[in-house]
């Protein structure tokens, strides 16, 4: 009876053969035992060319304990060139490696870094099973070259350093925001920084508990991330701030036990798996905390937006928050992925596990985009992490709904005003001015902004952003046919009216004409 079957074979069983039993009741036994197990036949297919040539291979696994160099457990070499070995278990799930003799020598994935258990799923029909093997490389002898997907996270993490210190030169506008900013690439970039470094081989060795550091970015990404946009778009004041790294304050105290483990502990634990309920809890927690906060960051820009355009006549350059919503959508939709991978190996024994790796290494590289983009930002749009207008979500303007009214239904007070605000426009240009609001020009017509808001919402029957972009549009229109603009470029009109951007120029043009601004011209001609 091989070591793997003791493991197996309940302690009583053994006492009763140990004492003399008769060989009837001893026959009888063995029936009991063998109708439990299951024979597993593993046939190594093929093996990586600097596999030296009189290595002895070993098949390690959750069947006999992990042992490397367990002679019972020991691959023979057959006339066709393969090798196999035979292992009976009783096992739901065989989890296996195929090793040199010992843990140093243990096969690694193709780029010779470490791989994650194989395993085969007992099946109740059939208790005969044939798996087949590639090693596709040995970690010892695979080298520690960067692959290419390396080199661009350990750049991206690099560029996010340099990041922090460029924003943190910034000392205009948002400091506290641009503070929030910095710590948020700060976690990524660190967290991408150890996730490659604790992967090689020769660092994991000696520091093996490095790669429980970038889990910590699951709960310290988002609620940075979030608080970030808050304090950048709104006046709203987060005084329980704290409440939002409750979690990562949690997820710290569950690993303690793991960070004060002996280091070959820890490591034989990660190779089998005795910490697997717990990663899979906090991933499974993690992810629908992400998605809490990628909801609210989407609801804060929606309703900045919103209430800008009833209150500004410009648009800010929002469209780095938009990408970074992008990515953040990106590696949600990679998790939920790699999860169901992973899911459909456990519950239905399907071989997912190279497909959910790939999947966590592309969540990797998707944040790891995230410097890179802000980096481009930075150096060519500066403005963009000087945004000053903050919108209150108390209502500093009463956000009234565009409906469409009969002239028997309007409210005297609009039929009074809205002449006024006309030949106000008319006369003064307000709108000249791209930074124009409605308190500024509410001033102006010693209107209270409430009232101005109504006027222009059932009055003009449109928002504020889209009636000063009307008169800016039609403004263009003028001066393109007075000689004096005829050397200007549409664009240089476009500013010369109150635009503040060639993309609000476009965007507003083509909505009330159906036309861009090129079109028009050259019907002009």
């Amino acid at each position: 009876m091989t070591t793997g079957m003791k493991s197996f074979v309940p302690a009583s069983i053994f006492l009763l053969l140990s004492f003399g039993i008769s060989a009837q009741i001893r026959t009888e036994v063995n029936k009991i035992l063998y109708s439990t197990l299951s024979s597993y036949t593993f046939v190594i297919t093929s093996l990586p060319t600097n596999t030296p040539h009189d290595a002895s291979i070993y098949l390690a696994g959750n069947f006999n304990n992990w042992n490397t160099d367990n002679r019972n457990f020991k691959f023979q070499k057959q006339h066709n060139g393969q090798y196999q070995v035979v292992v009976l278990s009783s096992l739901p799930i065989v989890e296996y490696k195929i090793t040199r003799g010992n843990w140093a020598s243990v096969e690694g994935r193709k780029n010779g870094k470490a791989r994650a258990n194989r395993f085969v799923n007992r099946s109740n029909k059939n208790k005969d099973h044939i798996v087949k093997i590639e090693v596709e490389n040995w970690e010892d002898l695979a080298g520690n070259m960067l692959s290419i997907y390396d080199f661009l996270v350990i750049l991206s993490a690099f560029q996010g350093f340099l990041l922090i210190v460029a924003i943190s030169t910034i000392q205009d506008y948002n400091q506290a925001a641009n503070r929030l900013l910095v710590i948020a690439i700060g976690i990524t970039s660190m967290a991408l920084l150890v996730r490659v470094a604790s992967v090689y081989r020769d660092i994991f060795q000696l520091y093996p508990k490095l790669i429980l550091i970038p889990d910590f970015i699951i709960f310290l990404f988002a609620p940075t991330f979030y608080l970030y946009i808050q304090k950048l778009l709104t006046s709203v004041r987060s005084a329980r701030w704290y409440y939002h790294y409750i979690p990562a304050l949690l997820h710290l105290f569950v690993y303690l036990p793991l960070f004060f483990m002996e280091r070959e502990a820890f490591m034989n634990s990660i190779v089998d798996r005795s910490w697997v309920w717990l990663f899979a809890s906090l991933g499974g927690i993690s992810f629908f905390s992400n998605l809490y906060y990628w909801y609210i960051c989407r609801k804060v820009l929606h309703t900045y937006k919103v209430n800008y355009t009833t209150s500004h006549s410009y648009e800010q350059n929002l469209q780095y928050l938009n990408t970074a919503m992008v990515i953040i959508t990106t590696c949600l939709c990679l998790w939920f992925f790699a999860c169901t991978m992973m899911a459909a190996q456990w519950f239905f024994g399907f071989d997912t596990l190279n497909i959910a790796e790939k999947s966590t290494d592309a969540i990797w590289l998707a944040l790891s985009v995230t410097p890179y983009f802000l980096g481009y930002f930075a150096i060519h749009q500066p403005e963009i992490f000087k945004i000053a207008e903050r919108i209150s979500f108390l209502g500093e303007v009463k956000v009234i709904p565009t409906k469409p009214k009969t002239s028997d239904h309007q409210d005297e007070n609009i039929l009074l005003l809205k002449p006024k605000v006309e030949a106000y426009m008319k006369n003064q240009k307000p709108y000249i001015n791209p930074k124009l609001t409605l308190n500024d020009l509410a001033e102006k017509l010693k209107i209270h902004p409430n009232t101005l808001s109504k006027v222009i919402n059932d009055g003009f029957e449109k928002n504020f952003f889209d009636l000063i972009n009307s008169y800016r549009v039609e403004e263009f229109k003028k001066r393109m046919s007075v000689p004096q603009f005829k050397t200007y470029t549409l664009l240089a009109i476009a500013f010369e009216v109150g635009f503040n951007s060639k993309t609000a120029f476009n965007r507003s043009f083509k909505k009330l004409t159906n036309q861009t601004p090129k079109e028009y011209y050259q019907l002009l001609e």
